[in-house]
């Protein structure tokens, strides 16, 4: 199950933008869900969007982004009466007022930010409380009660990011781990963040890394592969990342874990339960959400690890099946240009997958390309005998033949 934590977002990486993947809007998005549920009174829902918003953006390089998620966890924190973290948000997000006293109200937060005014609404329906100030002098004053540590308003804590669809990005905090000492370090990261119930004892990581070699040589070479990894992520921050307790080697229980791998799988459920209720609107959003985070195959740097080949897999027909049923949902609505797209992309990744060339025949042919459509027919009969060494299937030759005599499909 994905490792979300109610901790706080990370600080703007080092590295740049991802190309050719549209993080961007997948922010933009998960920002405008978060203010969707402030709107309605539901801060858990809006610090999550947020928060996912800001491990996103971190691991992208979306700085004006992360800032956006920060000012909105900065406003959640003043709604629930948390004005210290509060304070430390706006910090965080680089406000101006940001080493001023707390500001007390979501109006003087507005004030504070330089950027848009949002949540025009709730600010005046659910506006923080304002200190009460005691007739009598000599009374002290009743004493305040601390906000839930694990609700939307917690102080922040140390964030750990791991993007490990594609290239391997980790953060803490936004700052990123540099200068990695080959794939065994990356590999043994990715490992603890997948293994996390139960976490693997020392045993069971030298099986997994060392199989073919002596108990003592297999302990030494993860000592040292450990000490690199250990070694790599002090770049990123001074505090312990992988500690040994309770006879098995984890990460640090106080860091607050996101997983590019997590969110997408946690996506596809939410799309396909979207599916389920027949609310297509809400699963095209959270597909195209999904494949936004799938840069690449499961730790696509280290390909020959055996531990990891399963996982790998599964994700990527996951990621397949994405593309399908994305690919669908458009053509059912009429949107034929962005399931033409799709469809190139899942023929692209799968030759021989036949209802999605038929899919996009006859996408071309109504946007008016027949003959693109025939020429996409000989494409897919190639692949298959290439591949397979068969023919098309009856439904797919049967189509062609509609194309060839100019009739609707």
């Amino acid at each position: 199950m994905p490792g979300h934590s109610n901790s706080s977002a990370p600080q703007p990486p080092l590295q740049p933008p991802l190309p050719g993947v549209p993080n961007d809007r997948l922010c933009r998005e998960l920002l405008e869900a978060s203010d969707a549920a402030a709107d309605t009174g539901d801060l858990a829902t809006a610090a999550a969007h947020a928060r996912t918003a800001a491990m996103l953006a971190a691991s992208a390089g979306l700085a004006t982004h992360l800032r956006a998620a920060q000012l909105r966890q900065g406003r959640l924190a003043l709604l629930a009466g948390d004005h210290e973290a509060a304070a430390d948000w706006f910090r965080q997000a680089g406000s101006p007022d940001a080493d001023r006293p707390p500001p007390r109200t979501s109006d003087d937060a507005a004030r504070a930010d330089p950027g848009p005014r949002l949540w025009g609404r709730l600010r005046h329906t659910r506006r923080a409380p304002e200190p009460q100030r005691s007739p009598e002098p000599q009374r002290s004053p009743e004493p305040q009660r601390s906000p839930d540590p694990a609700g939307p308003a917690a102080h922040p804590a140390p964030q750990l990011a791991i993007a490990l669809l594609g290239s391997l990005n980790v953060s803490v905090d936004g700052v990123p781990a540099e200068g990695w000492n080959g794939h065994r370090t990356r590999s043994l990261l990715a490992f603890l963040a997948t293994h996390r119930d139960p976490w693997p004892h020392r045993e069971a990581l030298m099986g997994a890394f060392w199989p073919d070699s002596a108990p003592e040589a297999a302990r030494n070479s993860l000592g040292v592969a450990l000490h690199q990894l250990r070694q790599t992520l002090r770049t990123a921050t001074g505090d312990p990342v992988v500690v040994f307790s309770c006879g098995t080697y984890r990460l640090c229980p106080r860091l607050g874990l996101w997983l590019d791998s997590d969110e997408f799988e946690l996506r596809l459920c939410t799309a396909r339960d979207a599916e389920d209720r027949g609310d297509k609107t809400v699963a095209v959003t959270d597909y195209e959400q999904a494949l936004a985070l799938y840069r690449g195959e499961f730790l696509a740097e280290s390909p020959y690890e055996e531990w990891s080949a399963l996982y790998r897999e599964r994700l990527r027909l996951a990621h397949l099946d994405a593309l399908a049923r994305l690919s669908e949902l458009h053509f059912t609505t009429g949107r034929y240009v962005p399931c033409a797209e799709l469809c190139r992309r899942l023929v692209e990744l799968d030759p021989c997958r036949e209802s999605a060339h038929r899919r996009l025949m006859r996408c071309l042919s109504r946007i008016g390309q027949p003959h693109l459509a025939i020429l996409q027919f000989r494409s897919c009969a190639k692949a298959l005998r290439a591949e397979l060494g068969i023919p098309p299937q009856r439904e797919t030759a049967a189509l062609y033949d509609r194309l060839r005599a100019d009739l609707p499909v």
